[in-house]
């Protein structure tokens, strides 16, 4: 066991979460005394506790000078939960081990940890928790969401055959990988043809997933009256349709 073992740790705990903590980061937290690991968390969901609290919660031993592991910068200040800094405080942990600094302008969670005798260690993996956390990084940084377009085309350049009659033209491996993504996404954009010619669910079949929020683009509402006829409209999810 070393320390890049336990923040991987830390990656798979936080990507548990994935589809569920919208804006907020995907966390997972890795508490280490005497080389062993005496507890685990993650942020399980938007607005919900947060991944160190999370992992002092699951304790079930003295973790007084113990090691924490996290893959976030731990914040620092009020929002829909406290600070985890605090908590990091009071259950007297003598270091900290971090991949990412949290760009958040917010938070100033590494100041408030040394300025408390903690020791801290930044930039583990880092390359990895970068990648994990992409879609949190780039909405701090451009405000806006990030984006990803999905196609499948042959070798020619074509999508489909020209009397719309073709199903599929990519294979299984790359339709699941649809489905991950559509849980890893907060919404779904199809314009009103897509809709016409592939009547498609747009939902995600994987074990676990979490649909995304389905967007159709209909400037000329072409669809309204044959609505019902579509499974998009019949379908039960935790999402909404727009």
């Amino acid at each position: 066991m070393n320390d890049k073992y336990y923040m991987r740790k830390c990656f798979e705990l936080a990507k548990k979460a994935r589809g569920k903590t919208l804006t907020n980061p995907l966390v997972g937290a890795v508490l280490v005394k005497d080389n062993k690991i005496i507890s685990t968390g993650f942020h399980h969901e938007y607005g919900k506790t947060h991944a160190e609290v999370d992992c002092f919660n699951n304790l079930k031993s003295d973790c007084d000078g113990a090691i924490l592991y996290v893959n976030l910068e731990p914040c620092s200040h009020w929002g829909k939960q406290g600070p985890c800094t605090l908590e990091i405080i009071k259950r007297n942990i003598k270091k900290v081990i971090i991949s990412n600094i949290d760009t958040n302008p917010k938070v100033d969670g590494l100041k408030v940890l040394k300025d408390n005798n903690i020791e801290v260690v930044t930039g583990l993996l880092e390359d990895e928790g970068k990648k994990l956390n992409e879609k949190f990084f780039f909405n701090i940084k451009y405000n806006r969401p990030l984006i990803a377009l999905k196609f499948a085309q042959t070798l020619d350049g074509k999508i489909s055959s020209n009397i719309n009659d073709s199903k599929w033209i990519s294979n299984e491996s790359s339709r699941a990988y649809v489905h991950e993504l559509r849980s890893d996404y907060d919404a779904i954009i199809v314009g009103k043809n897509t809709l016409i010619k592939d009547n498609p669910s747009l939902n995600s079949r994987i074990e676990n997933g979490v649909d995304p929020v389905r967007i159709i683009v209909d400037t000329n509402l072409e669809i309204e009256k044959d609505y019902m006829s579509y499974k998009i409209f019949n379908l039960k999810s935790d999402k909404k349709l727009i």
